[in-house]
């Protein structure tokens, strides 16, 4: 895992925060070279137990809030597949139109 520049850890915002995110909150916890900055998922309570369990990370319920408060550097997307195409796509078109007006390269 490469850090930011400057040796800054690289911040993580996770899109949902269900089953299969809360796995992948705890892959990114433990990679050095990572944060967790934000969580953002639409159901009250498992949003509630991101606040609860990561105090570190801030909470949003919508993924164009997450993105809007900036902080984030990588983007995962740990939704059920049928909501993929649309978290995924709203997310990379809010990141990459974000990355482009602030002139960063923007890898996928």
């Amino acid at each position: 895992m490469n850090a930011r520049e400057g040796g800054a850890a690289l911040r993580i915002g996770i899109v949902g925060a269900g089953f299969f995110a809360r796995f992948q909150i705890a892959a990114w916890k433990r990679l050095s070279g990572a944060s967790l900055a934000a969580v953002c998922d639409l159901d009250e309570g498992r949003r509630a137990w991101v606040a609860e369990h990561h105090p570190e990370a801030a909470v949003h319920e919508r993924v164009e809030a997450m993105l809007d408060a900036g902080g984030i550097d990588v983007l995962d997307i740990a939704t059920p597949p049928a909501s993929r195409s649309r978290s995924t796509r709203t997310s990379a078109e809010e990141a990459i139109y974000r990355a482009h007006a602030e002139g960063r390269r923007v890898e996928v």
